[in-house]
């Protein structure tokens, strides 16, 4: 977990899914959270979407982000760590996931809550050539692109849908009403602008296929002839008593008859995700995962669950949303309960409940039991209701520290208590070192799983390591020191591993080897493990892809998990590149958005959004290595990493290298420097870096700062930067073949930022 805590980890809570019930279970621990008790959370993504929304989503009466919950802001509040990954294994005795991306992760409690997808088993090649709606990102994703191919087409798309149930219906309603509000937009403007052309209306061609004798089978009378009234009105044809008996790309065959379409999307029966039906966990003939009704699993009282990969026995209920959201205050309960020792309490569902059901054009039909509305009040209210479901989520309060006095905490179970006492803080003798079973076992399991026979520490370990510089060859070495500063030890691992590197390829040397210092929070040894395992392997991660070794270490404790690097490269004698000095007519090339600080310091507050991490993640991930073999074969002028200091401060150290008055002045293009997604948000929003304030000082190494201070982007020059990009001084008479082999091969983004004139050392801002 980011941050410091004096009470070490005694148990360990995971989340394995982003749904409606665990954003519950999330909001709670961020509001009221158990000391001694970590909470991990495990999703495929960043923005989980919210169900009761996703109608008007693909009808347009929402944006993306008003129908999706941030679950990385979320977990911030929750002080929560967020893996970003799937599960593809589950253990239930020995209390493990394995996952697609990440080392496996233990747990002494988890909950299940991954949703559901359709099932294709059924329908012969539905599974490859039909646009399941779940997961949804993967639909949305799809449907948008279509949206895009098609709006330019002369001709309107022949769509399927194949479930005619309450889902498959709203779908349709939904998708008819925005597709054919875009393509009726397209074809008027081209009215407009064509003299030859007349006005016509384009409209997209919808079917529903539904296997029973009627749609919506399980509504009343009521609600069917509503929405039949509405498919008949957006003349959508029903296909009923039509079982789909094949899908093919393109086509579709219902009764031995080939139906061709452009999409084909199956909403059909739930099935559960294959890693719960093949564990040992207790699940009903379809493979969902069995609970008792205080939503724990039948088989291992130890693992929970609720939605739609679940089947609550005594219990039973339709895959719905609504369900969800209902079982995430009785779920947390339950397991706040077990983490205390305590005994758990049943939940019962209502038997009925009140649907609201979007028919795509902003009105909207209300259905409990045998009753039945329609109206745009309706709508009205179900929107109401949805948006303030999602302001629970979106508008998180500043919590004040926990305590950390463990007799103060009253929702402590007694095991726990007794627990915590057993550990108190150790003292630093030793260099504060971990113990040696922990850091053997971890040592063992790296050089399983990360074929570190490459590796002296594993291989020949020994006090020091004695390496020999090759003839013709010097030795580059740096250091680099970091507190956790994400709530992902893997990827915080390789994020530092990243930016201990760029300071040997802004060298323009090779990496040879590296060593390590971790610090991990004091914690029970079992509780250690699992984050310098984490740790480490992403550190391996970084230096296997890297082609070095890792040739030793220290590990200690600590009150936050840290990670200090010592790297060493090697480059060709004389072969180093410089930061400068900088010369007339050579050009700046960024090779790396700017903005991480400014990104990370916003989400500690809660105010940067998931895809925005997402994205910086990805550019703190990218290597400089083959930016700096790339930029070598243009005899640069100057190169650098950007990080701390920021832009203009290592922009300062390249003008004055070697030199107290530099013959050149920079003029900096600021609307040309390229900025990670969010950064000019946030800037308007007054966010900053905690270390930014100090880089600002380097203000009167531009000469026009008072002119450029008003412009909105200007904070962007002074902002830190994690495992930034390569600056690199080129001559200008090879500026676009550099920056065009930079942008084809990894780096897309890299900009020209400036170019260097006669001067006396001076930033000119643009």
């Amino acid at each position: 977990m980011v941050g410091s805590s004096q009470i070490p980890v005694i148990k360990e809570l995971l989340l394995i899914g982003g749904g409606h019930s665990h954003v519950a279970v999330l909001k709670s621990f961020g509001m009221n959270p158990i000391p001694g008790v970590r909470v991990t959370l495990i999703s495929p993504d960043t923005m989980t979407p919210y169900s009761g929304m996703l109608p008007g989503l693909l009808a347009g009466h929402y944006t993306y982000q008003e129908a999706h919950i941030d679950l990385v802001r979320l977990c911030r509040f929750a002080g929560a760590d967020f893996i970003r990954d799937s599960v593809t294994q589950i253990d239930p005795d020995e209390k493990f996931v394995s996952l697609s991306k990440h080392p496996d992760f233990s747990f002494d409690f988890a909950s299940i809550n991954t949703g559901s997808t359709p099932a294709t088993d059924m329908i012969r090649g539905a599974k490859v050539h039909a646009l399941k709606v779940k997961p949804v990102k993967n639909f949305l994703d799809r449907w948008f692109e279509f949206e895009k191919e098609w709006s330019s087409k002369e001709e309107p798309p022949k769509i399927a849908v194949i479930g005619g149930g309450a889902g498959g219906v709203e779908l349709i309603l939904s998708l008819e009403f925005r597709l054919n509000q875009i393509l009726n937009s397209q074809t008027s403007q081209t009215s407009q602008t064509s003299q030859t052309s007349q006005s016509r209306s384009k409209q997209a061609q919808f079917h529903i296929f539904q296997k029973s004798h009627q749609v919506l089978p399980t509504h009343n009378e009521s609600v069917r002839t509503m929405l039949k009234e509405s498919l008949d009105r957006k003349n959508i044809t029903c296909h009923v008593n039509s079982p789909v008996e094949e899908v093919h790309e393109g086509s579709l065959i219902v009764s031995g008859q080939t139906l061709d379409f452009d999409l084909i999307i199956l909403v059909s029966q739930a099935s559960p995700p294959p890693w719960i039906a093949e564990s040992k966990l207790k699940t009903d003939e379809a493979g969902f995962l069995t609970l008792k009704d205080d939503l724990s699993s039948l088989s291992h009282p130890w693992i929970f669950g609720a939605g739609d990969s679940v089947h609550v026995s005594d219990h039973p209920r339709p895959k719905s949303g609504v369900f969800a959201v209902r079982q995430g205050i009785p779920l947390t309960k339950n397991l706040r309960r077990a983490l205390a020792g305590k005994g758990t309490v049943p939940f019962k569902p209502q038997k009925q409940f009140l649907s609201l059901i979007s028919t795509g054009d902003k009105h909207a039909i209300v259905s409990r039991g045998p009753f039945a509305l329609k109206g745009r009040w309706v709508w009205k209210w179900k929107d109401h209701i949805d948006r303030t479901f999602m302001r629970r989520f979106s508008q998180l309060p500043e919590m004040p520290k926990p305590e950390t006095d463990l007799n103060n905490h009253l929702n402590l179970g007694d095991d726990t208590l007794s627990e915590l006492r057993k550990h108190p803080m150790r003292c630093g003798g030793c260099g504060a070192k971990v113990g040696k079973q922990v850091l053997s076992r971890v040592l063992e399991s790296l050089q399983y799983n990360s074929k570190s026979h490459q590796h002296p520490v594993f291989t020949n370990p020994d006090d020091s390591y004695v390496f020999s510089v090759p003839s013709g060859k010097e030795l580059v070495q740096s250091v680099d020191f970091f507190p956790n500063f994400f709530n992902d030890p893997y990827v915080f691992g390789q994020i530092a591993t990243n930016h201990a590197l760029s300071d040997l390829y802004a060298m323009g040397a090779e990496f040879h080897s590296a060593l390590v210092n971790c610090v991990v929070p004091f914690q029970p040894e079992e509780k250690q493990e699992q984050p310098l395992r984490f740790l480490m392997e992403g550190v391996l991660n970084v230096i296997n892809d890297h082609e070095g070794m890792l040739a030793g270490g220290h590990t200690s404790e600590g009150t936050v998990l840290s990670l200090g690097l010592t790297v060493n490269g090697l480059v060709d004698q004389g072969m180093s590149f410089s930061k400068g000095p900088l010369t007339e007519k050579t050009t700046l090339i960024l090779t790396k958005p700017v903005g991480t600080g400014i990104l990370l310091a916003a989400d500690m507050r809660y105010l940067a959004r998931g895809d925005w991490i997402d994205e910086a993640i990805a550019g703190m991930l990218l290597s400089n290595k083959h930016a700096s073999r790339i930029c070598r074969k243009y005899q640069p002028v100057g190169v650098t990493d950007i990080t701390g200091f920021g832009l203009v401060g290592h922009l300062i150290e390249m003008l004055n290298h070697l030199t107290d008055q530099s013959k050149v002045d920079v003029q900096l293009n600021l609307d040309s420097i390229p900025c990670y997604p969010g950064v000019e948000e946030l800037i308007k929003l007054g966010v900053s870096s905690s270390l930014q304030p100090q880089n600002v000082r380097l203000k009167r190494a531009i000469s026009n700062f008072t002119e450029i201070s008003g412009r909105d982007m200007m904070p962007i020059l002074f902002d830190p930067q994690t495992s930034g990009g390569l600056l690199v001084a080129v001559p200008e008479a090879v500026k676009a073949s550099c920056l065009s082999e930079l942008q084809q091969n990894g780096h897309p983004e890299a900009s020209i930022i400036g170019e260097c004139v006669t001067g006396n050392g001076s930033i000119i801002v643009n």
